[in-house]
């Protein structure tokens, strides 16, 4: 049996803070829905709202403009290869603009090596450049051994008006 969020010692309280997340205007991602079943999930919010991100020796800001960040971006197994990231991807921009945000940004992996699936997933350079992403800033050298290299890309959020 698959454990659901709410589940464990810590289910009561999982469940709440998600429902209050949840809930926040401007919310903090997008799910896609094949019918009713959720088939994916792209979390994007103002940068300074991703406190790992705004802290990171990984991800340092490139500047001080107001970004918004794709900060991970999920499909199902079974639903992958038909172009849900990259709908994901392009819906997250105008999601973005509609809230005023000028620029979105995103911190894909740079080695293409695909991760494991219970790990947070960041996505590629090549998936992020397919929905019109351009690399901004290349991996920063000398970072620790372990870390993942992470490319950081932009899409301005006028390309995503129609």
């Amino acid at each position: 049996m698959r454990s659901l969020p709410g589940d464990g010692p810590a289910g009561p309280r999982r469940k709440e803070a998600m429902t209050q997340l949840a809930a926040r205007q401007p919310a903090p991602g997008l799910m896609a829905f094949e019918g009713i079943e959720p088939v994916g999930w792209i979390a994007i919010a103002p940068r300074s709202e991703f406190t790992r991100i705004v802290r990171s020796r990984t991800t340092p800001a490139i500047n001080d403009e107001p970004v918004w960040v794709i900060s991970c971006i999920t499909v199902r197994k079974a639903h992958r290869g038909r172009g849900i990231a990259i709908a994901l991807i392009q819906a997250a921009v105008a999601y973005a603009g509609e809230h005023e945000a000028s620029i979105v940004e995103a911190y894909p992996r740079a080695d293409e090596i695909r991760t494991r699936d219970d790990n947070a997933y960041f996505g590629t350079k090549a998936m992020f450049s397919r929905a019109g992403f351009e690399v901004v800033r290349e991996p920063l050298p000398n970072l620790p051994r372990n870390w993942l290299p992470r490319a950081t890309m932009r899409k301005s959020t006028q390309d995503e008006v129609g």
